[in-house]
């Protein structure tokens, strides 16, 4: 399990990154696992990160239902972050965009209430680059199952499979059928 130190440090950010390939096109860039549900309370620390990260974090995008507070502009550095809600956002997600537009990371948000474990599987999850072309919600549900598997001792979760197969599903798409007349399949 590999989870930034912060036994000893409580205000420490509780953040991870996936590993930079050029060229590739992510769901999820990193995972992220606040304290509380107070937004405004959070993203200054982590900001900070992407700060240092060279992210100039200019707008934040989230779920509204998964944050306690609802403010729209945060002072944080002597900038002021725009922070807007949207309901068709992963709820598991926060989106950063920086000063350029096409600087941005989307952060899997780890549920303040999670236990350890579960956070350091989805940490571990985002930190081997496999599993960022799935959607937030996918990687907490599948690392959730992958230890009530280990638990009950039963075989390992294929959770790569189960979670192409679940983002294959949720993004529209469809088993391989053979047209009509044709025998081609679509």
């Amino acid at each position: 399990m590999r989870l930034p130190n912060t036994e000893l440090d409580d205000s420490a950010v509780r953040a991870v990154f996936s590993p930079i390939v050029r060229g590739d096109v992510r769901a999820v860039d990193g995972a992220w696992w606040p304290r509380s549900r107070d937004l405004a309370a959070e993203l200054p620390a982590l900001l900070a990160v992407l700060w240092r990260r060279d992210l100039r974090v200019a707008r934040v995008a989230y779920h509204r239902d998964s944050w306690d507070s609802d403010v729209s502009r945060l002072p944080v550095a002597g900038r002021i972050v725009r922070l807007g809600w949207f309901r068709t956002i992963d709820p598991h997600l926060v989106s950063l965009t920086g000063l350029d537009i096409q600087d941005r990371q989307d952060l899997l948000v780890v549920p303040p209430t999670t236990d350890l474990q579960h956070a350091a599987r989805v940490f571990d999850w985002i930190q081997d680059g496999h599993h960022h072309h799935r959607s937030a919600s996918t990687i907490l549900t599948a690392a959730e199952a992958s230890l009530q598997a280990t638990a009950q001792g039963s075989a390992p979760v294929t959770a790569r499979l189960d979670l192409a197969e679940a983002a294959w599903e949720s993004e529209g798409g469809s088993p391989r059928r053979t047209l009509l007349n044709t025998g081609r399949s679509a």
